[in-house]
């Protein structure tokens, strides 16, 4: 009996053992790392107007009324609304890159004289870098700027007779300063006021008319979203 007893005493004590050796490597086993469930990766769409400072508009060979020369006088650009899409990451909390591509809706080009009426359509891409200042209860001010390329389209030239509706690219850049808002995790409100510099336009025929200082004051609303990670 006696050696029955040591045996059992001797299983006990290497089971009790065991497991407390197992408890404590359990208890000093650093917790696993959390896992983050998104990627920096975020599309945003964006809607907004444009409201054009007056442009420098000539014409060699053409005299425009008012100034009786062939530089336009009291021309300007209408209000021009437009949407973006785009996609960026946000590298750090505090920097984020994007690329913008967008669509501005057909506006007129004019005078008050009855010597300058064109359409003008424009594409514009840009490559885009912010500053997110800070974060406060789900609000985040940021300042950023960008360049990119303008694709203007005139078309429907009536005045000056001469001229003829064309194409052309010209260099664009942007200076934007806006704010953010979570509405979720992966959901931001984004509500912004850019200068926009879209270059110079120019239209075909005999006598091309040149559209130049093309700055605009835009104001936009869109939304963030970004996406799991992958």
């Amino acid at each position: 009996m006696k050696v029955v007893k040591s045996l059992l005493a001797a299983v006990s004590f290497s089971v009790l053992g065991g497991l407390s050796v197992a408890q404590a490597a359990d208890l000093d086993a650093p917790a696993p790392p959390m896992m983050n469930d998104t990627s920096c990766v975020y599309s945003r769409v964006d809607a907004g107007g444009a409201f054009y400072n007056r442009p420098d508009v000539s014409a060699p060979g053409v005299v425009f009324g008012g100034s009786g020369n062939a530089n336009a006088l009291d021309e300007k650009i209408g209000h021009q609304a437009f949407i973006e899409f785009g996609t960026g990451c946000q590298i750090t909390d505090i920097m984020r890159v994007e690329v913008t591509g967008g669509y501005r809706f057909k506006t007129s080009i004019t005078d008050p004289y009855a010597t300058l009426n064109m359409n003008l359509t424009t594409y514009t891409t840009f490559a885009n870098v912010y500053w997110d200042i800070t974060n406060y209860a789900g609000w985040t001010p940021y300042l950023g700027g960008g360049i990119g390329m303008a694709y203007h389209v005139i078309d429907g030239v009536s005045l000056p007779v001469t001229a003829t509706g064309k194409s052309r690219a010209s260099f664009a850049y942007n200076l934007t300063a806006g704010v953010s808002y979570d509405i979720s995790d992966v959901m931001k409100l984004d509500v912004a006021y850019r200068f926009t510099d879209l270059g110079y336009a120019r239209s075909g025929g005999a006598t091309p008319v040149t559209v130049n200082d093309m700055r605009a004051h835009e104001i936009k609303v869109g939304l963030r979203y970004t996406w799991g990670s992958w």
